[in-house]
């Protein structure tokens, strides 16, 4: 008869996930995301000129969503989309990109907006 030892059970989830873990990620991933197509939109539809409020929520909500992720990779296990674990390496390569389609986004909304005004 085999017998099963607990030794080897953890308290957390399979992927070490923690509520503030949980908390973080929801930040970075829906909320910063989602303030940043939301100003992206008031911006277009405000024909807005450069640095608004909308675009200082943009800039804000970019800061944002790189220092939730650092703090999710650094301080709470954060993953990769696989399911590996993220590294500082991602980290830096989540930034260039979010900066790279951040700074197209805002000039695709500013241009929409200057020409539908």
């Amino acid at each position: 008869m085999a017998t099963h030892s607990n030794r080897n059970h953890t308290s957390t989830t399979p992927t070490g996930l923690t509520g503030s873990g949980c908390l973080i990620r929801m930040l970075w991933f829906l909320v910063a995301h989602a303030v940043l197509l939301l100003s992206a939109a008031i911006i277009v539809a405000q024909h807005s000129k450069f640095f608004s409020p909308a675009d200082a929520v943009f800039c804000g909500a970019v800061i944002f969503a790189a220092v939730m992720r650092y703090l999710d990779i650094r301080f709470c296990r954060g993953m990769t989309s696989t399911g590996k674990p993220a590294t500082m390496r991602h980290w830096r390569r989540y930034v260039i990109l979010l900066i790279v389609v951040s700074l197209m986004v805002l000039a695709a909304a500013h241009a929409v907006g200057h020409y539908t005004a």
